[in-house]
């Protein structure tokens, strides 16, 4: 199982030359890009080598609503008539959803081919794109179905970011964010002080690139040591538990798409909040924090009489431990390393304190 090292994740700021260097090297020239309607419109004519290449491009509507079992296959049939084969190579460009349905794409055809991520929102550039993991939702569940299989490069060039609404920045922003929390607590402040700077959407794009690449380092810290997510890895996690909770319940409940990001910073708050009660994390702190949260994202309303409903989505957590919800949750500021089990009183005072 190949798992993406340092070395395979290329920082630059020249992606078009650095890419074309690099498929003048490969093995296949059939290549196809997959990606969706607005990285083809702002994204794809930052990449002119592609074209001058003949790469094939298969498009999709962009966000959640495509992460499923029906752009899936229209993606295989359409690898099917380009002649797709072992030695391809499948190129996603685009944010998390593009590099998790691509990369899912690319594993499950033939049982194997070559995938390549150029992740162009902020989210996929700390998160999404280096992992290893890929799937799609699946009757109103995240990331149900799945693989774990890495890219053979990524290549992360924050010039993407200024085709980025402002509301996708903050989205990836959390994880970033998450980062700090679970293990360094400099970096977090480092990331509180740029945001208050920036937060109009001027981008400094030397500095956020520092940090982008700082956060991809601290996602490789776990993901090298844990690539198929059995035990350390589960701190990545972190906020997870009842983010995810989050995205699934307003999809199916009032049939509203919440960011991922946004539902991984209202996670976060609950699980720092059961944390006080827990594990000891400080409560002054953790009431810094969340006001430094909600400063940057805003808070979702969800009545009391929906609480079990809510509790009943995180029943399919991945990271469960025989029908006990477990969740991360921190120590201290910048520290975690284990999983607590939760029920169903610690989720109805979770969100009741969300609000308050």
């Amino acid at each position: 199982m190949k798992i993406t090292k340092n070395n395979d994740i290329i920082h630059t700021r020249r992606i078009n030359e650095d890419l074309n260097i690099f498929l003048k090297n490969y093995k296949s020239e059939n290549i196809l890009v997959l990606t969706d309607e607005n990285c083809q419109k702002h994204c794809l004519p930052l990449l002119p080598c592609l074209e001058e290449r003949g790469a094939s491009v298969f498009t999709f509507a962009p966000g959640e609503k495509s992460k499923n079992i029906d752009t899936l296959q229209k993606i295989w049939i359409f690898m099917q008539e380009k002649k797709i084969d072992r030695n391809s190579l499948i190129i996603a460009t685009g944010g998390g959803v593009v590099t998790d349905i691509a990369g899912f794409a690319s594993t499950t055809f033939k049982r194997g081919v070559d995938f390549l991520n150029i992740p162009t929102s902020l989210l996929a550039q700390v998160d999404a794109s280096a992992g290893g993991k890929n799937g799609i939702n699946f009757r109103g569940l995240k990331n149900e179905i799945g693989t774990f299989s890495s890219p053979v490069k990524v290549f992360i060039d924050t010039v993407f970011l200024h085709t980025l609404p402002e509301k996708e920045f903050r989205s990836g922003f959390a994880e970033m964010l998450k980062h700090g929390l679970i293990y360094d607590y400099k970096y977090y402040e480092k990331l509180i002080r740029y945001y208050a700077i920036h937060s109009s959407g001027n981008l400094d794009l030397e500095t956020i690139s520092n940090l982008v690449k700082q956060s991809v380092e601290i996602k490789q810290h776990f993901v090298n040591r844990d690539f198929r997510d059995n035990n350390i890895r589960h701190i990545l996690n972190f906020g997870h538990t009842f983010g995810h909770a989050f995205e699934s319940f307003f999809n199916t409940e009032k049939q509203t798409t919440v960011l991922h990001g946004y539902a991984v910073a209202w996670g976060m708050i609950c699980a720092l909040y059961l944390a006080v009660k827990k594990t000891g994390f400080s409560k002054s702190c953790f009431e810094k924090i969340k006001h430094e949260i909600k400063q940057i994202y805003s808070l979702p309303n969800i009545s009391s009489e929906k609480y079990f409903d809510f509790a009943q989505i995180m029943l399919h957590d991945k990271k469960n431990i025989q029908k006990k919800i477990m969740c991360v949750l921190p120590h201290s500021p910048g520290q975690a390393d284990k999983l607590y089990p939760i029920d169903y009183k610690d989720i109805k005072e979770s969100l009741n304190q969300l609000n308050s």
